[in-house]
């Protein structure tokens, strides 16, 4: 029973230091000019304080200390980031090691940094890191930033993590605000432009108020999301015709102005949003002009008066028109004639023809004169 235990115990213990040594042989895989595979999201921050009270709460104490000023730092991508680096050795001889500095891809480390330190016993060497980050680089995540020693028997690695604060900028476009169905195509597409011009992925929730008239295709009254990388844009297309309704229910509706309408919504969860409102029209596809009657080239005016009275009747009679030809020329003219039949043409009444008959041509040319003839007014 005794052999059974011990051996139970020699196992486990074998089993520790295998995974031990598995885990330092994944840790010293960075190299000085190499760069992390991956960014850590944010949605898991006990990783900033795991490697801090890892060292301070294990009951063995490490030969060599790492520790950072700022184990977490919020870094805006258009400023440097700085911090430092203490590591301490806690041991009695003097440590030699190689220096390993690890940081996500894309960023740029300044300065020129040591490849390999000397620390006396009990002392401690203070490392500046002073890096660039892309402008590029995602928001609302932690990028870790790991310094490793190592010598040639042991190796140690510690890592400070810097969190880019998300930076939402995004819009919602339509083409136009008004739309026209003919007797010929009776469906129109719809285009709406979303674009992302900030530093996260936005994830954009959209939907449709559509008027009784309308229908799009494909759409069934349901949200419908888009992931929008950041700096990037996408233009989303869909098929908007008339509905299929009765010439009552069509008839009534269409007196409804927001029957004719589709409000497009756009959100996200950081409660920003957008709306677009399209009117679709039913363009008239036969247009009557109508004339003045002095703007016809011949028009004929005959009128009778004390037809009903013992008066002798009054005849008054004229004709007018307006004859325009090409390259802007203009002509009108006018002649009446009144009290037919009673005005005797002779020397005694010869001042009276004047007000029984008169006339009027008007000439122009583009504005630019005009000439007259005839009785003129004003």
């Amino acid at each position: 029973m005794r052999r059974i235990i011990v051996t139970t115990i020699i196992c486990l213990v074998s089993l520790t230091s295998w995974l031990s040594e598995s885990n330092r042989t994944h840790l010293s895989l960075g190299t000085a000019e190499g760069s992390w595979p991956h960014a850590m999201n944010t949605s898991t921050p006990n990783l900033y304080s795991l490697t801090r009270t890892s060292l301070a709460d294990s009951s063995v104490v490490s030969p060599i200390l790492i520790d950072f000023v700022f184990l977490k730092k919020t870094q805006s991508p258009d400023s440097t980031y700085f911090n430092v680096c203490k590591i301490t050795n806690t041991t009695e001889k003097v440590y030699e090691g190689d220096l390993i500095i690890t940081v996500p891809s894309n960023w740029k480390l300044l300065g020129e940094m040591d490849t390999r330190i000397k620390i006396n016993p009990g002392e401690t060497y203070y490392l500046p890191i002073s890096a660039i980050l892309p402008t590029t680089v995602n928001g609302g995540m932690a990028y870790p930033i790991d310094v490793t020693i190592r010598d040639r028997k042991d190796f140690y690695s510690q890592s400070c993590f810097v969190r880019i604060p998300v930076e939402s900028d995004w819009t919602m476009q339509i083409e136009r605000n008004t739309v026209y169905f003919n007797e010929y195509f009776d469906t129109q597409p719809l285009h709406v432009h979303l674009s992302n011009k900030g530093n996260t992925i936005e994830l954009i929730k959209i939907n449709f108020d559509v008027g009784k008239i309308l229908t799009i295709e494909g759409y069934n009254e349901e949200d419908i999301y888009y992931s929008i990388p950041p700096g990037s844009d996408t233009i989303l297309t869909y098929n908007v015709k008339r509905a299929d309704l009765n010439p009552n229910d069509k008839a009534s509706y269409s007196q409804i102005w927001k029957e004719s309408l589709i409000i497009i919504y756009a959100s996200t969860n950081n409660t920003a949003s957008f709306s677009e409102t399209i009117q679709y029209r039913d363009l008239e596809n036969v247009f009557v002009n109508t004339r003045q009657e002095r703007s016809s080239p011949l028009n004929i005016d005959f009128s009778i008066f004390n037809l009903l009275s013992s008066v002798q009747p009054r005849m008054n009679a004229s004709a007018f028109g307006e004859i325009q030809f090409n390259g802007g020329h203009d002509l009108t003219y006018i002649v009446r004639a009144r009290n037919l039949f009673q005005t005797n043409f002779n020397v005694a009444n010869y001042y009276q023809l004047a007000n029984s008959g008169t006339f009027n041509i008007n000439y122009k040319y583009q504005k630019r004169f005009a000439i007259q003839l005839g009785e003129l007014n004003n």
